[in-house]
């Protein structure tokens, strides 16, 4: 057995621990201040900028390199993984690194070369300011494919909007103990108020250009954490023999038989963490605000060195943020960090432990004032509160053009030819109207946060993935089976996570389901394991939703492609738009 690191252990006081003072509190504010009026100041300057709906949203398609990389970066991580990301790996331990590399080779490489310049060109030979747009012209289908794409979109972009929200919630109560509720919906009105008139004046652009202050923000914030929770655990050294130490402790019991088990891969908790990486990686490529960055880009120049960009900071970014767990884990604290954590998850809960107590480790790192101070702390909090806030608006970008544009001017509407001047105004009030639904759903807000956020990207992925790559690539995809394979995986995503996601909190939910568990999640329900072995097993929860549904949405788009012989787009419309989009040319 490893001994403690050299590092004197502390006994931490989770009343005093936790209670920030005033001048903390100032910095808070006065940090949370300056974001918003910076939000602000990028509305007004955006709006010069915005004069038609492709202004609104896709920027004219004419943003650069920098605003490219960072705008892909900033959109692809938010609060949700820094709650959730910390707390997986604190609970089934490092090989959640791993999915750094699966999010840096495939998740940001790979689709801006499979896809990046693909993308744009298409969209621009197409007109498409949008995704439901830019597929529906792809196959031809504006009565059937486009409107249901379109509520796809937004009914889906919501729910990543609840759990953006929902990670935020407890970061603001370790900031405010005794009213982190009021401050918290203070901090959500005000966030959704500055966002709905920044994005209503300035579309795209004001989404574009507060990325950039976002990433800066995120990067120096995961940075300072990671780097300060090393040193206070007296290096790497340290935090394994502390580690070490706290799993021979418990109280959690997974890797208890098998500390060794903790720092390996696979192991018996393995699957899920496949299943995570996957849809973190490949949710990437179907994910509408993803793919919008490419309809921005300028040239093929800003796709080429955009990737450089975005992919150093995903690299930073994605494995600070599985690393944190790690950090958190190995602190030198009496009673091991387990326990610690789990008192401060109960203390924040009013006094009973929450099931999803591991999602605390971020807020609890940032409570320890022996890891950074806690005026730091709040700086932290400030920015990452007011920055992940405002991820939302490419979701709330997303969805409003959908419901306006897609749903309603090109979708029930359609024989209408209602004009692009009146969608704007549609999309504004679309807008206004999802960001009210998003702050109210916030006050009461869900728990299981990456898993809710993870089942929005299965969810969308399982109906837009498929039709979108294999647009790209291979002429003989049909309309219907666009449509209906994508409604067919959609309904399976949501039936999978329904039935079997391990962490309900009813009874009853999964379906399937026996006695409550006492080792992973304590008091929800488990399930039999269909495959077994003494480093890796895998129960119906720990394949995730994003696996079954592609396993059902490609084959079924094929099959359909092949027997649906009058739903091919013409010959001479699909040469068109494979020798635009394969042109060798710089714009």
């Amino acid at each position: 057995m490893v001994k403690f690191g050299k590092k004197k252990q502390k006994q931490r006081r989770y009343d005093e621990n936790m209670a920030f003072t005033a001048a903390d509190t100032i910095v808070f504010w006065i940090t949370f201040a300056a974001y918003l009026a910076m939000l602000a100041l990028i509305g007004v300057y955006s709006k010069k900028k915005t004069k038609s709906i492709q202004d609104f949203m896709v920027a004219n398609r004419s943003i650069g390199a920098v605003l490219t990389g960072l705008s892909y970066g900033a959109t692809y991580f938010s609060a949700v993984l820094f709650i959730g990301c910390p707390g997986l790996t604190w609970m089934t331990g490092s090989q959640w690194m791993l999915v750094t590399l699966m999010n840096l080779s495939f998740g940001t490489f790979a689709a801006f070369v499979l896809l990046g310049n693909r993308t744009r060109r298409l969209s621009m030979h197409l007109g498409a300011l949008t995704m439901p747009e830019m597929l529906a012209k792809r196959y031809q289908d504006d009565k059937l494919l486009r409107p249901t794409a379109g509520i796809v979109l937004a009914v889906f972009q919501t729910i990543y909007l609840v759990s953006i929200f929902t990670g935020l919630s407890l970061l603001l109560q370790i900031m405010f103990p005794g009213t982190g509720k009021g401050a918290y919906y203070i901090a959500c009105i005000l966030c959704g108020v500055i966002t709905a008139i920044y994005l209503i004046i300035g579309g795209s652009h004001s989404a574009i250009l507060s990325d950039l202050i976002e990433s800066m923000m995120m990067l120096f914030a995961m940075l300072t954490i990671v780097l300060a929770g090393v040193a206070a655990a007296g290096g790497l050294g340290g935090l394994n023999a502390n580690i070490y130490t706290d799993i021979a402790l418990g109280p959690d019991t997974i890797f208890q038989s098998n500390p060794d088990a903790w720092f390996l891969f696979p192991n018996a908790v393995s699957m899920s963490m496949i299943g995570m990486g996957l849809v973190t990686t490949f949710g990437t490529w179907g994910s509408p605000q993803m793919s919008t960055r490419f309809f921005a880009a300028k040239n093929r120049r800003s796709i080429r060195y955009g990737m450089i960009i975005a992919c150093l900071w995903v690299f930073a970014v994605s494995f600070c943020s599985w690393f944190a767990g790690y950090v958190g884990r190995g602190q030198a604290i009496v009673g091991g960090s387990t326990l610690s954590l789990r008192t401060f998850a109960t203390t924040l809960n009013g006094g009973t432990l929450p099931a999803n107590w591991y999602e605390y480790t971020m807020p609890w790192l940032l409570s320890e004032a022996n890891i950074i101070p806690l005026w730091m702390a709040a700086l932290f909090l400030a920015g990452t509160t007011a920055a992940s806030l405002t991820t939302g608006e490419k979701l709330i970008l997303v969805a409003g053009s959908a419901i306006a544009r897609d749903f309603y001017q090109q979708g029930i509407a359609a024989k209408k030819n209602i004009s692009d001047e009146k969608t704007l105004k549609i999309t504004r009030i679309s807008i206004l109207a999802i960001v009210g639904i998003a702050v109210l759903m916030a006050i009461f807000p869900p728990a299981m946060v990456l898993d809710l956020c993870m089942f929005s990207w299965a969810s969308l992925n399982a109906f837009t993935l498929v039709p979108l790559i294999a647009g790209l690539y291979w002429k003989g995809g049909t309309k219907r089976a666009a449509l209906i394979s994508g409604l067919i995986a959609l309904g399976v995503a949501i039936t999978w996570f329904m039935m079997f996601n391990p962490k309900w909190t009813t009874y009853g939910l999964p379906f399937i389901a026996y006695k409550p568990s006492t080792v992973i999640y304590p008091g929800q329900p488990v399930q039999i394991p269909i495959l077994i072995t003494p480093w890796f097993s895998a129960k119906p929860g720990d394949i995730h939703e994003f696996i079954v549904s592609q396993l059902v949405a490609i084959p079924a788009f094929f099959i359909i492609s092949k027997i649906d012989k009058k739903g091919k787009p013409d010959r001479a419309f699909l040469d068109g738009i494979f020798k635009f989009m394969t042109a060798n040319v710089e714009e």
